[in-house]
């Protein structure tokens, strides 16, 4: 899957922090490493957490690009 730019800076550089797991499961959100821009968490399962080290998980970079149909940075 492809990823949006940051929508505050233009930055294709992307990272993904996790959080403290807990009962819901382990909390999970892309972050721009250029400017801290972040997403929205999301809480994946161990399964969906697995992905190469070079990767992001589908269902967080599925979160960081929905934002508004309003984006100023072309696609």
């Amino acid at each position: 899957m492809t990823h949006k730019p940051c929508p505050f800076c233009g930055s294709y550089e992307l990272e993904y922090q996790i959080g403290t797991t807990d009962r819901e499961g382990i909390p999970t959100n892309i972050m721009c490493t250029k400017c801290g821009c972040t997403g929205p968490w999301v809480y994946l399962s161990e399964k969906e957490l697995c992905c190469k080290e070079d990767e992001l998980p589908e269902r967080a970079l599925q979160h960081w690009n929905s934002r508004s149909p309003h984006n100023y940075w072309p696609s």
